[in-house]
This record gives structure tokens, sequence and C-alpha cells, in this order.
């Protein structure tokens, strides 16, 4: 980023933190996408008093800068897929070459807690997690433990939250999209939409038709017929402090209470969560200045160990290749 579009993002960042118009349109993004898997910025405009020039202009600039990030996540059970996490012990240093050719990686990263150590979250058919735990321990390292997870979380972030000093994670409730998780059909076009919004959201119906070379009406009778129930929902993410200002941390939550770990996705900071029974796994960049704060919140809810990410990581979408007609998976751990 030159200078001049370093000046540019800290001018919209500010009218960001001031203007709860400006706030109240990129939640109305995310929401309006969540209900609707496609998004009028001219209706939300309109809706927040917001002149449409304007509204565009500021949505566009924040998400070509990467400040602001709308992409969808899987629902994973509707797909017959599982997201397991693996912690391991590396043993190579070309660890994440071995990483990258799992079919189903979702996203790796080296992680430092208790050592050095590797995060894979890995969402694939349930029936070869033994497969999965082969190949890691011959091509990465020992594993230390893995956890299986039901479903990732959408949540709904409170950028009012940017107005003060320090998030109130006690008082913050558990609110997010939840959806019917059974099983349902799909095909590798379907898969394709999907993997297209999980690099990227919103996007016009000709944008998808357009990538995926399909006729128009095709793709929009898809989107809002079968890929709406396949889709978990579309996070929303700001992306307003730099990394060593605001690290990246991995935390592992368990016990009853692990569900509580869904708070992070309602404060204003960049999340992701997966639960499970009595277990929870969270990514969130989080200020210095907050650390105590949310170690204070995390031991309330359960037992829990953190891990500080290192900036580079693995992140993937759904792999359109692993789609077996009709609407199954291949039982593949490596692209090889």
């Amino acid at each position: 980023m030159n200078k001049i579009e370093n000046i540019e993002r800290k001018r919209y960042v500010k009218l960001l933190m001031k203007d709860e118009k400006i706030r109240n349109l990129i939640v109305g993004l995310a929401k309006q996408l969540n209900q609707e898997i496609i998004a009028d910025l001219k209706v939300l405009a309109e809706r927040y008093q917001i002149p449409y020039s304007k509204a565009w202009r500021v949505v566009n600039f924040l998400r070509s800068t990467g400040v602001l990030t709308l992409r969808a996540e899987p629902n994973y059970p509707a797909l017959g897929l599982t997201p397991t996490l693996y912690i391991v012990d590396i043993d190579t240093k070309d660890w994440s070459k071995y990483a990258d050719k799992l079919l189903y990686l979702k996203y790796a990263v080296e992680a430092y807690g208790k050592g050095k150590r590797a995060l894979l979250l890995i969402t694939a058919p349930s029936d070869i997690v033994k497969e999965h735990i082969e190949y890691i321990e011959s091509n990465i390292g020992k594993i230390v433990e893995y956890h299986v997870f039901d479903h990732a979380v959408i949540g709904v972030p409170n950028l009012n939250y940017l107005t003060i000093d320090k998030v109130p994670w006690h008082e913050i409730p558990v609110v997010f999209y939840d959806k019917v998780r059974s099983k349902k059909k799909f095909d590798k076009l379907d898969i394709s939409i999907i993997a297209s919004l999980e690099k990227d959201a919103p996007k016009k119906v000709s944008e998808i038709s357009e990538e995926l070379k399909v006729n128009r009406k095709t793709i929009e009778y898809r989107m809002k017929s079968r890929v709406a129930p396949l889709i978990e929902g579309f996070q929303l993410r700001l992306s307003l402090w730099p990394l060593d200002i605001a690290p990246k941390l991995a935390v592992v939550v368990r016990g009853s209470e692990a569900h509580r770990l869904i708070t992070i996705m309602s404060s204003s900071y960049p999340s992701t969560v997966y639960i499970g029974r009595n277990i929870a796994f969270g990514i969130i960049q989080l200020p210095c200045k907050e650390r105590i704060n949310f170690a204070r919140y995390l031991s309330t809810i359960g037992e829990w160990e953190e891990y500080i990410l290192e900036p580079s990581e693995i992140r993937r979408t759904l792999p359109v290749e692993a789609v077996v007609e009709p609407g199954n998976w291949i039982e593949k751990v490596s692209k090889e």
C-alpha cells in the first residue's frame, strides 16, 4: 500500500469509528447476505439514510484494501463434512508443503504454545479420520491432540464496541445465526458457487456466472434454492489493526460452557469459531491491551489453552475436485 492509499485507509477507518450510520451499513450488509444470499447496497443505503455514492465508495474502498471482508462459511453437516482440528508437533521444516497437499485442508498455520506446533483444520468426510492421522504423523509430525467439531459459527459483530476502550466480554450476549443442518443434495456446481463465495462476498450473480462460465439464470436459481441451505452464513470481519498491535490468537476451550466462546463473534475483532460437544475452537485478532481482560473471561467458561499464530497461513475453500456425483465426496486424503 502506497502513502496515498495509507492516508485514505486511515481516513475511512476514522469515518467507520465515528459514523454510526456507516457502522450500521456494514453490519446491515452482512445481515442482508445472511438472509437473502445476494446483497443490494442501494436498498441498504436508503435504509440507513446514506447517499448511495458514499455507501458504494466506503464499502468498495474498505473491501479493496482488505479492511472489510465478507466470506461464506459452508454448512458442513449439510454437506456431510466434519471439521477436525489437529494440533501437531512439527517434525520437518517443510511441514506446510505436506499440509498443502491435503485435499480437505481448510486452514493451516504455525503456532506457538507449549512449543512450536502446527494447527491443521480439516473439513472432510468423518470416515477418513484414521487416514488423515496416518498422513499427518507420517509427513508432518506427531499429533498431540485432535478435536472434532459439529459446525462453524456465524456471529453478529457489534461494531459499536469500536467506540469504547475495552470490550465488556462478560456482558456480550451469545448471538449467532442458526441453520438447519440435515444432509442436503449437492453437485459440483453448488460447491463451485460456495467456493467462490468463500473467497469473497458479496458477489453479483453476473460475476459468478462469468467466473464459472455458467448461465446467469442457472446461477441465480442455484444460489437461492440449493446453495443457501448449504451455507452456514457470511462472516463479517474488520481488520483495523496491524499484527504487531493485534496478533492472531487461537484458543481451544473445553467444558460444558465452551460454547460461550461464540461471544467473540459479537465483538468488533475479526474472529472464527467452531463448536462441538463440550469443545470450542476460535481464532481472533486481538489487540494486546485486551489480552488480560479476555483471559479473565475465558477462565469463566472452561479450561483453555492459547496459541500465538504466525502471520503466514494456508487458507482454502471447499475442494470442488473432491465432489463425486451425485452429492458425495471422494474418500481420499492427499491431492496427489
